[in-house]
């Protein structure tokens, strides 16, 4: 891929941290950017180590998105390599809409470059399947309540009464919040729940427990933030709580 045939603003998925996680054209883009915003402290600082051709960069952890789209727009105007780099994989969660509509709106082309997200990362860590045949073929991401408001249907009490595997992003801070919806939502104190936090990085920490105990371990832990939380039959088959029927795709039936 010659990048510099191809003008456009890059909105790249730099992975959960492990350097090694990162796609082949997300490294050309971080190696070559002449000008990146980057996510801050949620990117492992391995990575942007890697931008050493980058005239600017800029952290968008106090940054709004005008000021982010001020940045994004002048590189490219300047013909620069522009690129904004996201933790993860930067369709979820990642505050694109307000950067990614202007762009729109001013005939800015742009490529959102997908990452490993921190969903499959710290299922790997864990060494699960997310999905469990016969138990939940779904997985539902989401987040609890905050900032950003949630519509009534999508509260964890909601969600979680579907009985699937949950995969639960920017709730470390809210241990006794999720603890309490889950358990509106018909889970049991006695139900298990997976944490992971700097999935893949040098300084990843994962540990199971009661969700009667959620609150007090992230706090035992010192995890507030940068975490992944998982529920759901996942956590229960990796337990032996439950036992996964035979896969359609591997039985004995073939």
């Amino acid at each position: 891929m010659n990048l510099h045939q191809r003008r456009a603003v890059y909105i790249v998925g730099c992975g959960p941290g492990d350097v090694e996680l990162l796609t082949i054209k997300a490294y050309n883009i971080l190696t070559s950017a002449q000008v990146l915003v980057y996510t801050g402290s949620l990117i492992n600082p391995d990575i942007l180590k890697l931008a050493k051709r980058a005239e600017v960069m800029l952290n968008s952890a106090n940054m709004s998105w005008r000021e982010i789209l001020e940045v994004l727009v002048a590189g490219y105007n300047q013909g620069k390599l522009t690129a904004w780099a996201h933790d993860g994989d930067p369709t979820i969660y990642g505050g694109l809409w307000e950067v990614i509509l202007a762009l729109r709106e001013n005939g800015i082309p742009y490529e959102i470059v997908p990452g490993v997200s921190s969903v499959a990362a710290s299922a790997a860590r864990l060494g699960v399947e997310l999905t469990v045949p016969y138990y939940s073929q779904s997985v539902i991401i989401t987040r609890p309540h905050g900032k950003t408001p949630l519509r009534s249907e999508e509260r964890l009490s909601q969600l979680a009464k579907h009985h699937s595997t949950m995969v639960i992003l920017l709730g470390a801070h809210a241990g006794e919040a999720i603890k309490n919806e889950l358990l509106a939502g018909n889970f049991d104190l006695e139900d298990h729940v997976a944490v992971v936090y700097h999935a893949t990085w040098g300084d990843e920490k994962k540990f199971i427990c009661r969700l009667e105990e959620l609150p007090l371990k992230l706090r035992e832990r010192g995890v507030t933030r940068s975490a992944t939380i998982v529920v759901g039959p996942a956590v229960e088959a990796l337990l032996g709580a439950i036992k996964p029927t035979t896969s359609k795709v591997y039985g004995d039936h073939k």
